[in-house]
């Protein structure tokens, strides 16, 4: 609805007398404000978006960096998290992992988050540690990508200096490794039953099959035990064979038990969600119940939600769902316009490897980030 003021009849005349006396000169740009300004009042009009009339008889004038308006209304300040450059109709998003110290932020405003801490639609794009009917503040999802590009180099290669870690898994694991070695972090290579793990990133195949949590378990806290005098972190991750209908609950009470045996000789775990599958939601359903057990058991470490960052489209940030499961999404997954590195190209249904280039390559990240801080 547009504004009406009340007209100061004196005032106005006396600005258009003296603007009709110039008629003959070429107005100087004060006296085209005072104009525009009359006629503002005059004729109700209101200022474009991203700008705001200081007062009834001012020229509209930009928004300054932090603020916004629209429809004419006065400049307002950003809400904590989001930012504007100037002249802005609206507010913008610092982004996941992101935000600002308050509010009136600009772009040079939004700072990472501090570790353990979230930030994404979800929060309002404030920092939070998210605790309680949630995921526990450990948990590292789609966050964490722009969490380890935002730390320091000489903090990023504690990974390969501070301590030793080490990852069992299948195929899946291979698109993680593979992606970490292309953005700079290689894991090398070791077996289930090396007692002589290298400074730094180990990671290797399990002997036991896909399908067999059991086996995998005790591979995991066979070769966690036998190192225990020098590896600080110890890692598995489930094949998306592992976790279906019918091994959920074996799968949990081994799995419990092998880490609760690990953390007594004094070796961390970081956990990691059980990779999804695209286009079969009664298999992803078992993997999500699994990744809810994680979070419940075990709040105070640190998680990689494997599930969190392949079921995020791209771009979007919209949820990959079908059936009422997440799902990974058909962009990220290997298809032959974005194939895996090494793990071939996905079936229609029923596999959820991961494409290189850029996907494998930006969720390492997150699981980098992930062993960063179960190292601290």
């Amino acid at each position: 609805m547009q504004r009406v003021r009340p007209i100061r009849v004196a005032v106005l005349g006396a600005a258009l007398m003296f603007l009709g006396c110039r008629a003959e000169l070429e107005p100087t740009p004060g006296e085209q404000a005072s104009a525009r300004g009359v006629r503002s009042a005059l004729d109700g009009e209101i200022c474009p978006d991203g700008q705001e009339e200081p007062s009834p008889l001012e020229a509209c004038r930009d928004c300054p960096p932090g603020t916004f308006s629209s429809g004419g209304a006065a400049c307002v300040a950003c809400d904590q998290g989001y930012y504007a450059d100037g002249a802005a109709s609206s507010c913008t998003a610092c982004g996941d992992g992101f935000s600002t110290p308050g509010v009136g932020g600009t772009s040079l405003d939004c700072t990472p988050c501090a570790p353990g801490q979230i930030s994404d639609l979800g929060t309002g794009y404030l920092c939070q540690s998210v605790g309680g009917g949630g995921a526990p503040s450990g948990v590292v999802g789609l966050a964490g990508i722009a969490e380890w590009d935002a730390l320091p180099a000489a903090e990023q290669n504690k990974v390969k200096t501070d301590f030793r870690s080490f990852f069992l898994h299948q195929s899946v694991g291979g698109d993680l490794e593979d992606g970490a070695r292309a953005v700079g972090f290689r894991f090398e290579y070791t077996t289930s039953s090396s007692t002589n793990l290298r400074p730094g990133l180990n990671g290797g195949l399990f002997s036991s099959s896909n399908g067999n949590p059991s086996g995998k378990i005790a591979e995991f806290m066979s070769m966690a035990l036998a190192n225990q005098t020098t590896v600080r972190v110890a890692i598995m991750k489930f094949g998306y064979a592992d976790i279906v209908a019918g091994t959920v609950a074996g799968a949990q009470a081994d799995y419990q038990a092998a880490v609760s045996a690990i953390k007594a000789a004094g070796v961390r775990v970081l956990h990691v969600t059980p990779p999804l599958v695209y286009n079969v939601p009664a298999e992803n359903a078992p993997k999500m119940q699994m990744r809810e057990w994680m979070m419940a058991t075990f709040p105070d470490d640190v998680i990689f939600d494997l599930q969190d960052v392949e079921s995020t489209e791209p771009g979007s940030d919209t949820r990959c769902e079908r059936g009422g499961s997440w799902e990974i999404c058909d962009s990220v997954r290997s298809t032959r316009t974005c194939p895996s590195l090494h793990q071939g190209i996905d079936a229609a249904s029923g596999q959820g490897h991961i494409c290189h280039d850029p996907h494998a390559r930006r969720l390492a990240k997150a699981f980098l980030y992930s062993i960063y801080l179960a190292g601290q």
